[in-house]
């Protein structure tokens, strides 16, 4: 019950984050994740949105054995989906460089089935705030670069 509590106090803080803009992958996890990883915005200093994914990689360029991973993923702007606005998705402080290795990780676990359900780990964020996908996005992210996803 405790654990329920503290997820729902992290959603919370999350949402309210998104909602004045002042979401970051530290502000969400704290240090551990910012030893781990950035996000691009804060990595560039500033919050740009894109039209698009393809935009987003041409105006962003690319880095050897790196891959731009979507904390809250692209799929989630789709209409059977989640619904969120395609440059809120494709916006720089939801896009983090990852190892080409740990992004095969992180998107192998989001089309995994867990123990008993018919549906992926893709397929049951669907429908669920941008701000609760935001935090378990980073989640997965942290535990996939301390190896324990």
């Amino acid at each position: 019950m405790a654990e329920k509590a503290v997820e729902i106090t992290a959603v919370a803080e999350v949402s309210a984050a998104i909602a004045t803009g002042t979401v970051t992958a530290t502000s969400v996890i704290g240090s551990e994740l910012s030893t781990l990883g950035r996000t691009v915005a804060q990595e560039v200093g500033a919050v740009q949105a894109y039209n698009s994914y393809r935009q987003a990689k041409n105006a962003l360029g690319s880095k050897p054995g790196m891959e731009l991973h979507h904390i809250v993923e692209q799929c989630q702007s789709n209409a059977s989906r989640s619904k969120f606005a395609v440059s809120r998705v494709n916006s720089t402080d939801n896009l983090m460089w990852l190892s080409e290795d740990v992004h095969k990780k992180i998107s192998a676990y989001y089309s995994s089935k867990p123990v008993g359900s018919s549906e992926t780990i893709r397929d049951s964020l669907n429908g669920t705030s941008f701000a609760s996908q935001y935090a378990e996005g980073l989640d997965i992210i942290m535990r996939a670069l301390s190896g324990k996803l």
